[in-house]
């Protein structure tokens, strides 16, 4: 079995979950995403397991949010222009996208909005925007602890 430091776990678990948002984005079947993720031989399965299993846990505290009431569907932020400036407009159509596919909720965007407004760039990339969104997933208030999850895998270890 191969041993990799936990810097190159955390490494190879950004590039799994940007190249499962990139997928979202483009409106990519979740066939061809696995495909991409399991025939490239440098992402371990038990990683991409995990990074699904985070993707999995975000959605479904959006939709407990929803229930709760935490969250209303109608309401949607409309940018001005000179954020729209900043973002750009590839970016905002990635940001609206990802929030039809139920990944982000109103709350996010403008929890993501605010965070690119603290950064010093003139410009966002779409790797910007990337980990942005993911730091949207370790919502501290929402956090799960490890085993908690409602899916267990193989490798999970279980008192």
């Amino acid at each position: 079995m191969l041993f990799r430091s936990k810097e190159a776990t955390n490494s190879m678990l950004v590039d799994i979950l940007s190249t499962i948002l990139d997928g979202i984005v483009v409106d990519s079947p979740i066939e061809k995403i696995e495909k991409e993720l399991y025939g490239n031989k440098r992402f371990e399965a038990q990683v991409v397991a995990t990074a699904y299993s985070w993707i999995y846990d975000k959605m479904i505290s959006n939709i407990d949010a929803l229930k709760n009431g935490e969250v209303t569907t109608s309401s949607m932020r409309i940018l001005a222009s000179e954020e729209i400036d900043v973002i750009g407009m590839d970016n905002y159509n990635r940001i609206l996208k990802l929030m039809n596919s139920g990944l982000l909720t109103s709350n996010d965007v403008d929890k993501i909005i605010k965070s690119i407004e603290l950064l010093p760039f003139e410009k966002i990339s779409n790797e910007d925007l990337n980990f942005i969104v993911l730091a949207s997933l370790f919502d501290i208030n929402r956090i799960m602890l490890p085993g908690s999850r409602l899916l267990l895998y193989l490798s999970d270890k279980v008192n």
